[in-house]
């Protein structure tokens, strides 16, 4: 039961869902339960071929240019999905990070897509980036999925070195040349033979992620995993 101050303050700013803006019992939920029932989990799909393996290694993207093993999306990037993104990106909302690496982990629990991981590390800012927004939101993301997961998190495993522009508007060949050697690998880690799970928001054309994995492929890392909220 909630404290007296608790109620008075749902009394003045009623709890609202986050997508609709319907009125809600339970902040907790975020969503009320029409918008709820709209998140629905994309199936164990690699997110480049389509395919449902269960493997580390898909088979078929290992002859695209994608250096990472494997990567799966748990929603697609529908209006409630966007939104809850939005929130987490730009309005620094902890509670909507939290909703969404507990959507994120019981997609692991349900499709176990990555057999193997070791550590969980997050795609960085520039430091320039992230000190004007005051938090990175797929760290925000990677670190409780680790904390679920009783994983270490090292959101200091790679460096953005270069300052890049957005990459919303973008193309896919500007994409691959803004990233171009965009992120440095920490020496201080030893990542020989460990399988490392990269967290991201959203997976677009994949250019940012591949950039960090080529990184990380240079420093004799294992298999790398990719999970992101959405595909868009």
């Amino acid at each position: 039961m909630k404290n007296p101050l608790g109620l008075l303050v749902d009394l003045v700013f009623p709890p609202v869902c986050l997508s609709c803006g319907t009125r809600i019992t339970d902040q907790r939920y975020l969503l009320c339960p029409e918008c709820s029932r709209e998140l629905e989990f994309r199936d164990n799909q690699c997110l480049i071929c389509g395919s449902t393996t269960q493997n580390n290694h898909c088979q078929i993207c290992q002859q695209t240019p994608f250096i990472f093993n494997k990567a799966v999306s748990i929603y697609d990037f529908n209006r409630i999905v966007r939104k809850l993104l939005h929130e987490l990106k730009y309005n620094e909302l902890s509670i909507t990070a939290k909703f969404l690496a507990d959507r994120a982990l019981q997609y692991i629990q349900t499709y176990d897509p990555f057999p193997a991981i070791d550590w969980i590390t997050c795609v960085p800012l520039h430091r320039v980036k992230e000190r004007s927004r005051g938090y990175n939101q797929s760290g925000y993301l990677a670190r409780f999925i680790a904390k679920a997961l009783d994983l270490k998190y090292l959101p200091d495993l790679t460096r953005r070195v270069k300052f890049t522009e957005t990459q919303t508007r973008l193309s896919r060949e500007q994409r691959l040349v803004n990233v171009q050697n965009a992120f440095r690998m920490n020496r201080k880690y030893n990542i020989t033979s460990k399988n490392i799970l990269l967290v991201d928001d959203v997976f677009t054309t994949g250019a940012t992620l591949n950039s960090i994995s080529k990184c990380l492929k240079n420093n004799q890392v294992g298999n790398i995993y990719v999970l992101t909220i959405a595909r868009a």
